[in-house]
């Protein structure tokens, strides 16, 4: 099972450091979804093959709770500027929808 991060505003400040980006990757991770990234860790990330997403709307950021299970839809269907779709089912049996899109252009990684 592959696992997301899910960060707060100018995400990944001070870890330009290609390993900052290389062990979520090591580490079994897929995505990470941020209110925003600092420009340089955001493409480590992509070249380690995370999906690098930010919210659509920087206040769904608060509907993410500690134990929640995010699955992210369509994304063999993904294209740059397309959203995707996010799930959030909280442990209680209620859900919250949020809509992650990438920030920037999909590069070669784009749906692979």
């Amino acid at each position: 099972m592959k696992w997301v991060v899910v960060g707060d505003a100018n995400y990944g400040e001070g870890s330009s450091r290609e390993h900052a980006a290389l062990s979520p990757r090591l580490l079994g991770g897929a995505a990470v979804i941020v209110r925003s990234f600092a420009r340089i860790h955001e493409s480590n990330l992509k070249k380690q093959g995370l999906l690098a997403l930010a919210f659509q709307n920087p206040g769904d950021y608060d509907r993410i709770r500690e134990d929640d299970r995010i699955s992210l839809i369509g994304l063999s269907d993904m294209a740059p500027g397309k959203p995707v779709e996010c799930v959030v089912k909280h442990s209680d049996g209620t859900s919250a929808g949020g809509s992650p899109a990438p920030r920037t252009a999909c590069g070669a990684n784009c749906g692979k």
